[in-house]
């Protein structure tokens, strides 16, 4: 059987693009499962069911930076997607259909840093030090450094990130890193 050059190209670029999602799949997933407690428990099966703030003792040095590698590292991973999707999406040997879907692909890419980045100045015009939205198809995780006062706070940056994102006040869950003195 002969592959052409321009398939086994395609072929890597596809695998390339699901390599970056394993990949930061697998650094959250990591983080998740080293600071904190399980978010879901029992047969609940989204973010939804978490709506309440968890605090988790970091040290300071280490939440004051936590929070910016993380924006930083998501952004290199975006590039890492978005050049590829480029490609091939610039590729003329590659399938209509393909290309289609990654500039596809790129719009959503973009609409969604977009969003994490006006709730992430929705919350810091707040008066937050410090926070990370994330995204995902079904909720929103909002990482704040510092203390929440109360139930007010948290329920504001739920709304205020409902409007940034689109999604409802309930599928948003606040996850607060406090740092432990």
């Amino acid at each position: 059987m002969i592959i052409s050059i321009d398939k086994a190209r395609i072929v890597l670029a596809l695998a390339a693009i699901v390599m970056v999602i394993v990949i930061t799949l697998k650094l959250l997933t990591g983080y998740w499962e080293n600071r904190s407690e399980p978010a879901l428990t029992g047969d609940m099966t989204t973010l939804e069911a978490v709506p309440e703030s968890r605090p988790v003792d970091i040290s300071r040095e280490e939440g004051a930076g936590f929070l910016s590698e993380y924006r930083l590292e998501r952004d290199r991973v975006r590039s890492r997607e978005i050049t590829l999707l480029r490609e091939i999406a610039s590729d003329t040997t590659s399938t209509a259909r393909a290309r289609e879907e990654a500039y596809a692909k790129l719009v959503q890419l973009a609409d969604r840093e977009e969003k994490e980045m006006h709730a992430e100045a929705l919350i810091k015009a707040q008066g937050f030090a410090d926070c990370a939205v994330i995204m995902s198809p079904t909720a929103t995780m909002v990482m704040i450094s510092g203390n929440l006062a109360d139930t007010v706070d948290q329920d504001r940056i739920r709304r205020s990130v409902s409007v940034a994102t689109g999604f409802t006040e309930k599928s948003v869950s606040v996850l607060q890193l406090v740092p432990n003195e």
